[in-house]
């Protein structure tokens, strides 16, 4: 962990670092902590001491306003000697640095008196550039190798891979239509490799094809630039590949940070399902299923990152196929996709490509050209770039000598090939266009920029009009310097050239700064009415926070996101999702005060009642749901009988977007509780059973409508639903390691399911009524004994010792029966004996091999090797007692049943609290949290969360999940 400590004022140096950093990061070398709000006088940044102690280095960006800052003087450096970080300084402007002990005895990344402050390099870019190079070589050579494990996440072994069910797919007369497809660059080249491609898209023998770059270069993520975009593109352009998908072509573009669900939702209603509303990233995949199942479609999901954004656009059915694009081998693999390796360029063929691009016989190029090509290693992107230079008037030779000089500026960087041909293109450019150009860095990579959005920009900025900025648009996309779309009046950039930009652009802040002024002109009234923003206008919504975030407009941020207002329109055009997404920003962001907790409370109101703000089409009113009148009288309802809600809010801030007539609340409405933290909605049917998985991260829920769903509980997606069971799903349980769930359904089976991938590994057949408990045994391989068979739906529940994999148990309605199997071989393994009829649960305590079994108000404790009954629990248990569980962390044993949750000391039988209110007769489960002292319980479709200590419970709710 490398932990950056500099001024607000010097941000722009630590946006440089990071950008020269970045590709270590990528491939988990190191990791890099900056705090892009950090400036003198603000208060101590949440969780910055937890991050201080899991640092290796800090480097310290030193300037006169680095040494003025009370914050960074007597907190933060203090606090990073104190925990023995390692101090790695370096001079990024003029100060009296020498009068601080601190610094003046510790060995810097360079030699602040020979090379001077970074500063004064401003306008020398070339010398500027490699010393930040050589000081990253010297902070990488100090810093700790690998990631910190404290900071990454378990990572579940790799399940196996299903294969997607494929038909082939025969051309037809008609061409489907291109829906996003970028164009081809000027100059494009067909390449080798695109036939093959096309062959493996259009084969039978999977439905998903990746295209990867070349991964010896720079690691696991592959090269950047070598034009696996372009080939991809090539590919949904081809006439013969349109004729096999006669439905359509869809271009989907991710990238590294990408908002998965807005990108989900948008592509359906590409594909004409506008009415179509899931609130989940799975909710969304099943829709485009849905709707994509029996159509002909080839979908390109463009520059994937993650396991999860591959698996995300799993959508075609058969007749469809999927071609994805990733410097990450493994993320496609994950999503069962086939690999088409993309090299870097013959020489021949960047000999044409280049060719292409001036227009002239590939032939008629210098050798000269042939040296240019390989000093940039033959990257696509470079030589596109180096052509772009020459067909400016640039010489091959001139060329050759600036690709060495600057071969010292970015040494052997992996992005050197392209930073270096993105010079010698800006070169030959004039400076007012690069200007433009650098300006153009405020925006995110990997999206498409609405033309608009840059026209609006740059007419306060540079004041011109619509055509002047198509003009330096098309100059600009010819140089290769961006990629310009303009049927589509879109444009983009390769993350390598946005990278550059980044490096060079001047003070970024001032050019937030600007864009908000430019859109400022469009509100009515106040200046800082974010709300009055037209509902279509384009961009803005989605990037407001993030611009103000990066201007450093704190106030006017917090005024915003708090604003009853803004957060009614954000859901009005957005979803509750958006609105969660812009609170979550602000919240990381800005300092600790009254503000950030008024926004930590609308964070716990909005996920409380996201299921309730929905905008649907409402033929009766006419109301057009595209702004905040369709949803501002929930709003307004929910919020007025709010008890706690905290002063700042001023509700009469609805007012303008109520519609006339409007419902209004008189009495009746029975306000959320606060103690609820979410409200996950999804299933169909009764649910019967929810569980935690072991670390805490997830929960899985089983139904009556035929499904188990695994949800993440900070944000309510649902992460994968498992359908198979033909009947109502009883009960369901984690494995110990968090990698696999069983189920028990009455359909008189037990399954076992991959929760990552949504897949069924086994199905346990034996049982001749249905099965209502589910566990995994703590030990491998050992027989359970056997109970006496009587008749009668008894057994409800089994659960084991946590730690300890391998074997399940589950009981049914075949009487007291427990069945041992062996989830891998699906061997029954045998049964359990010694309880009578009517034993409805057993468990084990976290820490010791003892399980308990509970049946009619009374509590059992078994050895599990010798079956002797150790203790029987009789008081203070009502009959119907359905389940006991084991805190994990807490010797006390919880029960619930017939209304009831008592809590018992396991061996001094010492009753610790019963509640008995709120919980009413049908209640089937208790489980506690791993980490957190609240128990669950479940009965009757309803979940319940308490407190143990206070008793305090949240709220009952039939089909649906809530805690």
């Amino acid at each position: 962990m490398v932990f950056v400590s500099y001024s607000h004022c010097d941000a722009q140096w630590a946006q440089r670092f990071g950008v020269l950093l970045k590709p270590l990061v990528r491939r988990k070398r190191l990791r890099l902590w900056m705090d892009t709000e950090l400036r003198v006088g603000d208060e101590w940044h949440p969780g910055i001491m937890e991050t201080i102690e899991r640092s290796g280095v800090a480097l310290l960006l030193v300037s006169a306003d680095f040494l003025g800052s009370d914050f960074i003087m007597d907190q933060e450096l203090p606090e990073l000697i104190k925990q023995g970080v390692r101090l790695a300084p370096v001079l990024v402007g003029e100060c009296l640095w020498r009068h601080v002990p601190e610094l003046e005895r510790v060995q810097w990344l360079h030699d602040p008196s020979r090379d001077t402050a970074l500063n004064f390099l401003t306008d020398q870019p070339g010398l500027r550039d490699r010393q930040l190079r050589v000081i990253c070589e010297r902070l990488i050579a100090v810093a700790p190798e690998g990631p910190d494990k404290r900071w990454t996440k378990a990572q579940m072994p790799p399940a196996a891979v299903d294969s997607m069910p494929v038909a082939a797919v025969p051309a037809g007369c008609v061409g489907g239509r291109l829906s996003g497809v970028p164009a081809l660059p000027p100059g494009y080249l067909v390449r080798e490799e695109l036939a093959g491609v096309i062959d493996a898209v259009i084969a039978v023998e999977g439905g998903a094809v990746g295209l990867t770059g070349q991964v010896s270069a720079i690691g696991l993520h592959g090269q950047g630039g070598i034009g696996k975009t372009v080939l991809a593109a090539a590919v949904a352009r081809d006439e013969g590949i349109r004729r096999r998908f006669p439905d359509g072509v869809y271009w989907v573009s991710l990238g590294e940070k990408p908002d998965i669900l807005g990108i989900q939702l948008e592509l359906l209603a590409r594909v004409g399902a506008r009415d179509r509303v899931p609130r989940t990233v799975v909710e969304a995949r099943n829709a485009l299923r849905e709707v994509l199942a029996p159509q002909r479609v080839l979908v390109v999901i463009d520059d994937v990152w993650s396991d999860a954004a591959a698996l995300a656009f799993q959508v075609t059915g058969p007749h469809g196929r999927l071609l994805y694009t990733s410097r990450d081998p493994h993320a496609l693999t994950t999503a069962g996709a086939r690999l088409y390796l993309v090299d870097v360029l013959s020489a021949q063929a960047a000999r044409e490509l280049a060719a292409a691009i001036i227009d002239i016989p590939p032939n008629a190029l210098p050798t000269a050209a042939d040296r240019a090509f390989s000093e940039v290693g033959h990257v696509a992107l470079a030589v596109a770039l180096l052509a772009a230079a020459v067909r400016r008037g640039q010489s091959w030779e001139v060329i050759n000598a600036d690709l060495r000089r600057d071969a010292e500026v970015f040494g052997d960087h992996p992005y050197a090939n392209t930073f270096k041909a993105m010079q010698l293109s800006l070169a030959a450019l004039p400076t007012e266009l690069v200007e433009a150009l650098l300006s153009l860095a405020i925006f995110p990579p990997d999206i498409q920029i609405p033309l608009a959005a840059i026209t609006r920009y740059w007419a306060h900025t540079r004041s011109q009009n619509t055509h002047k900025t198509r003009r330096d648009l098309t100059a600009l996309a010819k140089a290769n310097v961006l990629r310009l779309d303009l049927k589509a009046d879109r444009v983009s950039f390769h993350d390598l050239q946005h990278e550059y930009l980044l490096l060079h652009a001047p003070t970024l802040a001032l050019l937030h700064a600007e864009l908000l002024d430019a859109y400022r002109a469009v509100l009515p009234g106040d200046r800082d009415q974010w709300w009055r923003l037209p509902p279509r206008e384009p961009y803005i919504w989605d990037h407001l926070i993030a611009h103000l975030a990066a201007a450093g407009e704190r106030r006017i941020l917090a005024n915003t996101v708090t604003d009853p207002a803004y957060l009614t329109q954000r859901i009005a055009t957005g979803g509750p999702n958006a609105a969660e997404t812009d609170l979550n920003h602000a919240a990381t962001v800005l300092p600790t005060n009254n503000l950030i907790r008024l926004i930590r409370w609308w964070q716990g109101w909005i996920a409380r009642h996201a299921h309730l703000l929905v905008t649907p089409s409402d033929p009766v009113t006419n109301v057009n749901t595209s702004n905040g009148s369709a949803i501002a009288p929930t709003m307004l309802a929910w919020l007025t009988t709010n008890k706690s809600l905290p002063q700042g809010i001023d509700l009469d801030r609805l007012t303008p977007l109520l519609p006339t007539p409007h419902l209004k609340v008189r009495w009746g409405l029975t306000p959320q509780a606060t103690a609820l933290v979410r409200t996950l909605t999804g299933h169909t049917d009764d649910v019967h059973a929810v569980v935690w998985s072991p670390d805490g991260t997830r929960l899985a829920s089983a139904s009556e409508d035929l499904t188990v769903r695994v949800w993440d509980p900070v944000t309510g997606t649902q992460l994968a639903t498992l359908t198979g069971h033909t009947h109502g799903v009883r009960a369901v349980a984690w494995s110990p390691d968090g990698t696999r769930l069983a189920s028990a359904s009455e359909d008189d089976t037990a399954r076992v399911w991959d929760p990552v991938r949504g897949t069924q590994l086994a199905t346990l057949t034996g049982h001749t009524h249905g099965v209502r408990a589910v566990a995994w045994h703590p030990v491998s391989q050992r027989q359970l004994g056997r109970h006496d068979a009587g008749v009668g739906p008894s057994h409800r529940h089994t659960a084991d010792h946590p730690g300890r994999p391998h074997q399940l148990r589950g009981g049914g309605a075949s009487g007291s029966v427990v069945t041992g199997w062996h989830p891998a071989s699906q061997r029954q393994l045998g049964h359990s004996a010694g309880v009578g009829p009517g034993h409805r649960h057993t468990a084990g305590h976290p820490h010791r091999p003892h399980p308990r079994s509970a049946r009619g108000g009374m509590v059992a404790r078994r050895h599990p090797a010798s079956q002797r009954q150790l203790r029987r629990h009789s008081a203070g248990m009502e009959p119907g007692h359905r389940h006991t569980a084991d805190h994990p962390g807490r010797p006390h044993l919880l029960g619930g049943g017939g209304g009831m949750v008592a809590r018992r000391h396991p061996a001094s039988q010492r009753q610790h609290r019963r509640h008995d209110a709120g919980v009413g007769p049908g209640h089937r489960h208790t489980a506690d949290h791993p980490h957190r002292p609240h128990p669950r319980s479940a009965g009757s479709g309803m979940v319940t969360r308490r407190h143990p200590a206070s008793r305090h419970y949240s709220q009952r709710q039939n089909l649906g999940l809530r805690f």
